[in-house]
């Protein structure tokens, strides 16, 4: 009866991490188009709210891909390091720097877009573009990462050196597409009372 009770719990618990998985997926990419348009145009307030919207739901998405995680891995493992797998590691690892990823988004990419509502990227600095690049890189190439490892069966036998080098170029090749596109972007002829004040220039 135990061996029965487990299994269920165990497949209910890889249930909710398969749809948060998915569901989160979708969301960032929703996301990323939204925060995308200030490449050509400011946000307005339906699109603010809409991104901290996509925010919240995906920090609780985060919450419940932690907990469903930790309960398959303590299934599985034992939480015994010396039965964790290198694709086990690399998901471990993707999910971290996504939590704390979207820590940095909710606390400085999001207060930034608020801070200077009817402005576009193009009306900053390199300075202040890069941050807002490299935030939305790594959430997306995260994200693609995290599906990856639990859909393609080749990376389930992968060793290590092979997962550490898809991961980093993956990572490294999304950032530069990034920024590289950010900083092409033109800036706008601004009246002098729209320009952004000193410091955000």
């Amino acid at each position: 009866m135990f061996v029965g009770d487990l299994e269920i719990f165990e497949n209910a618990a890889r249930m909710v991490h398969v749809l948060m998985l998915t569901l989160c997926f979708w969301l960032v990419i929703a996301a990323d188009l939204t925060a995308a348009k200030t490449s050509i145009r400011p946000l307005n307030d339906l699109e603010l709210s809409r991104l901290h919207r996509f925010h919240s739901a995906l920090a609780t998405g985060l919450v419940l891909l932690w907990i469903s995680g930790t309960v398959l891995i303590g299934i599985k493992t034992g939480f015994d390091l010396s039965q964790f797998s290198p694709k086990l590691f690399a998901k471990v690892i993707v999910v971290t720097v996504l939590t704390a990823n979207a820590f940095v988004i909710g606390h400085i990419a999001l207060p930034f877009y608020e801070k200077n509502r009817g402005m576009c990227l193009g009306d900053f600095n390199a300075a202040l573009r890069m941050p807002l690049a490299i935030c939305g890189a790594v959430s997306t190439s995260s994200w693609i990462s995290a599906l990856a490892l639990g859909a393609i069966p080749a990376l389930k036998t992968a060793s290590a050196v092979t997962l550490i080098n898809l991961l980093g170029l993956f990572y490294v090749g999304n950032i530069v597409v990034s920024v590289v596109l950010v900083l092409l972007i033109q800036r706008r002829s601004l009246p002098a009372s729209s320009r952004p004040r000193r410091g955000y220039r």
